[in-house]
C-alpha cells in the first residue's frame, strides 16, 4: 500500500521545488498563538480568514497564490472569498495538488507574459 503525501509534505515539495528554480515564494500562516508576558497571556492573530498557504511574487506586481490540497481536498467559503477578490485585484490563484500542478501554472503564465 502507497502512503499518500500529507498536505504539509506537498507544500513543502513545492516550495523546494520554487526555491530551486529561484522563483521568489513563502508559505503564509494564518491563525494565532498565545504568548505569556509575566501574569498577563494576550492573543496574537496572523494572516486573515481564508489565506492561501503559499505565495508567489511574479513580475510586473503580480502574485500568484497557491492553495495546497491532497486528493480530496476543497477550499473553504473563506478561502474562495480571497480567491475572488484576489482575482479582481488581476492576481491568480490556484488550488495544486503535486509539483506538477505548479509547473503547468507556471508554464502557462509564461506563455501568458510572451
Amino acid at each position: 500500500m502507497q502512503l499518500k503525501p500529507t498536505e504539509h509534505q506537498i507544500q513543502k515539495a513545492i516550495l523546494d521545488y520554487l526555491k530551486a528554480r529561484k522563483i521568489l515564494a513563502w508559505r503564509q500562516n494564518a491563525g494565532g498563538f498565545v504568548i505569556k508576558e509575566g501574569n498577563k497571556t494576550r492573543y496574537i492573530k496572523t494572516g486573515i480568514a481564508g489565506l492561501p498557504d503559499i505565495a508567489v511574487m511574479l513580475p510586473y506586481g503580480i502574485m500568484l497564490f497557491l492553495e495546497v490540497k491532497n486528493e480530496k481536498g476543497k477550499l473553504s467559503e473563506r478561502q474562495k472569498e480571497f480567491f475572488e477578490k484576489a482575482r479582481e485585484l488581476g492576481h491568480y490563484c490556484e488550488v495544486v495538488r503535486s509539483i506538477d500542478d505548479v509547473e503547468k501554472i507556471l508554464s502557462n503564465l509564461t506563455k501568458l507574459k510572451k
